[in-house]
């Protein structure tokens, strides 16, 4: 990087009291790393212009030691457009860890603001973001680099301002992890000591034991530097930060799984058995919903009949019920589990898509598709709408639909009631403004996206595929959508929801492989030659 000049930051890990140094670079020397999570928005990018011009940088870059970016890529860019020649970065050791690079990305970009909810960043902050024009009339800053005339401040002495209704416990709990990998961003204080930005990082360094931590003093325009370092942040682009891990990362963990285990899902009873679970809670469901005998068999089979598909199986326990009742229930589960483990086994994975194909390729008589809280964990869109498709294909012949998921209802509780300790540090959520409902846990270990559907998403998604559409609230956290009638197929749109499908990723740069076959299945079943639709398709983009 050559010669720069620096001050002193006090940076504290668990171990020992170090410092860490803040130099002033070019900010042509830095990069941005390949998966920065944040996708830029133009109009906030311009309010991020207009804090650096009016209060410069109260706040330093974090970079790897190579020059990468950790954190500030939004504010290099600005620097970069507004001229500066040099910005203030802290350096810290390159982890070597692609998951950690990734984490410690993310940890930035969530510790930088006071998220007073999980909810309160990007598009959601910046609602309350107004009148660009006016603050672009302060005067601008004479110092461009605040944070070089940092001070030390004593955490403990801060303790009366670090009420509980300006701390959300998700971000101090991130602040600690960063705290632990050695990062500490400085806390913003006006002249009287008021907090302006960082209640949460304080918060986690006194339970940490620090004994001082970083602060900066800013005395002039302090109401408008509140606005804009707590609500000017953007959006996380999923696709670009996590990839394809999030298809493959979001199964049904086996922690979350035992409470369920020995009873049938939800999605499986709502239909019949909704009223009777909700009356008789845990007691009825332990007596009638471990098997299927007698008329709740009979009940059972004059709603779902004989036959059925368990699309998105998990571990298969539903799939292993219906079939000791002596019904005919097939499984496709892409991400088969091996036992006892959270570990993808891609044999057994590859083994049941097979089978399930082939028994497609019979053309059988399906009476019902089970697709319970698969909706739950598929990450994108895009990929809920071909998995839609390929439910109204294989609807064609008369088998109804049953998704259940998740509701938006009870969206408040799971991911906001957070506890305070290092599992939910570890499992904290954070919700994303890319859809409604949408939130990503696990960020520090393995990444999962949850989804959560409101009524009108459900009914909206039945209806475009399906002529009949029923609504069922199956309890106050769940719900679904019975589906009939397919309506008329777009054939394209079904080779490409094949293809997507049966070759999902797996870990290792792995993939199942088995589009061909796919589409060979549903060509026999659907009595369409997808076969040679797709072959006219390739000749059609070659030429």
């Amino acid at each position: 990087m050559g010669k720069h000049q620096s001050r002193r930051l006090i940076s504290v890990d668990r171990r020992e009291q170090k410092s860490v140094e803040i130099k002033l670079i070019d900010p042509k020397e830095l990069a941005a790393w390949s998966k920065n999570p944040r996708d830029r928005d133009p109009e906030r990018f311009e309010w991020i212009k207009v804090s650096l011009s009016k209060f410069g940088f109260v706040m330093p870059i974090f970079i790897r030691d190579d020059g990468v970016l950790y954190s500030g890529h939004q504010r290099t860019g600005a620097a970069l457009e507004l001229g500066f020649e040099e910005v203030p970065v802290v350096v810290l050791p390159h982890t070597g860890s692609e998951r950690m690079e990734r984490a410690m990305n993310v940890l930035f970009n969530l510790c930088t603001n006071d998220h007073l909810t999980k909810s309160d960043f990007g598009k959601k902050a910046a609602m309350e973001l107004q009148d660009l024009e006016q603050f672009k009339l302060l005067p601008d800053a004479s110092d461009k680099s605040p944070c070089l005339q940092h001070f030390n401040i004593s955490p403990i002495k801060f303790l009366d301002q670090l009420t509980p209704d300006r701390i959300n416990n998700m971000t101090k709990l991130f602040a600690e992890s960063l705290i632990s990998l050695g990062a500490e961003i400085p806390i913003l204080l006006d002249e009287n000591d008021n907090i302006i930005n960082g209640a949460p990082r304080l918060l986690a360094a006194i339970s940490m034991n620090r004994l001082s931590y970083p602060a900066v003093r800013i005395t002039e325009n302090v109401e408008a530097l509140t606005l804009f370092v707590n609500k000017i942040t953007m959006s996380f682009d999923l696709k670009k930060a996590f990839g394809e891990e999030l298809r493959y990362n979001s199964f049904f963990r086996r922690r979350n799984q035992a409470a369920q285990r020995v009873t049938f899902g939800v999605g499986f009873y709502q239909w019949v058995f909704g009223k009777d679970a909700r009356d008789g809670g845990k007691q009825w469901l332990m007596k009638h919903m471990v098997k299927l005998e007698g008329e709740y068999l009979q009940r059972f089979i004059a709603e779902h009949g004989t036959t059925c598909v368990d699309f998105g199986a998990g571990r298969l326990d539903n799939t292993v019920k219906l079939q000791a009742a002596g019904l005919t229930c097939i499984p496709f589960e892409p991400f088969n589990l091996k036992p006892n483990t959270d570990e993808i086994s891609v044999p057994a994975s590859r083994m049941i898509a097979k089978r399930f194909l082939k028994w497609i390729a019979n053309c059988p008589r399906i009476d019902s598709v089970f697709c319970s809280s698969v909706f739950n964990s598929v990450p994108f869109k895009q990929d809920r709408d071909y998995l839609m498709v390929i439910f109204q294909a294989m609807c064609l012949h008369g088998a109804r639909l049953y998704l259940h998921t998740l509701s938006d209802s009870t969206l408040g509780s799971r991911v906001f009631n957070n506890g305070l300790n290092e599992a939910s540090r570890s499992d904290g959520a954070i919700l994303l403004d890319s859809e409604p409902g949408l939130y990503i846990n696990e960020i520090l270990n393995v990444a999962k996206v949850q989804k959560f559907h409101s009524k009108e998403e459900l009914m909206s998604l039945g209806r475009k595929h399906f002529q009949r559409v029923k609504y069922s609230p199956a309890n106050s956290a769940s719900h679904g959508i019975k589906c009939e009638g397919s309506k008329q197929i777009d054939w394209v749109e079904l080779i490409k929801a094949l293809e997507f499908e049966f070759d999902l990723p797996y870990p290792g740069d792995l993939r199942m492989g088995l589009a061909d076959e796919a589409i060979e299945a549903f060509s026999k079943f659907t009595g369409q030659d997808l076969v040679a639709i797709r072959k006219t398709l390739c000749e059609a983009t070659v030429s």
